[in-house]
């Protein structure tokens, strides 16, 4: 939970990639006429595959282009097109932002020292009020349904004390 800052401009080129005609040319042109179009002052992609097509749109530009690495590298460092990313990442980033310090590990001394590690942003003043006297007993967890979040190390958790702990429940 928490607010965008104004002079932030968010883009979202989405439904190119993966539809039958449309090349990597074609996407190339869409992300850079969408970065001249609004003026520009620094690129930031969250996506590996994301920065190698911007990297190659801002060929020729002086727009400097960062990388934010959201998820955990190690879990795709065996596909060979994450090889080249992570290459391309490498020469054309002027920064990279990483959710936690492990990850900065799967990419080269560059890399690492032009970053800086931001966790995620959590405001407890927009969370609302809650009443700790009349509280159920519930676990609650929410996330996608995915490997990555790993739903199924908190099922086996709880397991482990569901006996000790009775009235409690897990949803």
């Amino acid at each position: 939970v928490y607010d965008l800052y104004d002079k932030v401009d968010v883009c979202c080129i989405g439904g190119l990639k993966g539809i039958p005609g449309i090349s990597h040319i074609s996407l190339i042109r869409s992300i850079k006429r969408e970065i001249k179009s609004r003026n520009t002052d620094i690129a930031i992609s969250f996506i590996a595959d994301t920065f190698f097509y911007t990297a190659m749109a801002l060929m020729g530009t002086n727009i400097p282009l960062l990388y934010s690495e959201r998820g955990d590298p190690s879990k795709r460092m065996h596909k060979k097109e994450m090889k080249l990313y992570h290459k391309v990442i490498e020469k054309f980033s002027k920064g990279v932002v990483f959710q936690i310090e492990g990850a900065k590990r799967f990419f080269g001394k560059r890399v690492r020292e032009n970053s800086v590690v931001i966790l995620n942003p959590f405001n407890t003043e927009k969370l609302p009020d809650y009443d700790f006297e009349n509280r159920k007993k519930e676990i609650v967890t929410m996330g996608r349904i995915c490997s990555q979040k790993n739903h199924s190390l908190l099922i086996d958790a709880f397991a482990l004390i569901a006996d000790e702990f009775e009235d409690y429940t897990l949803k």
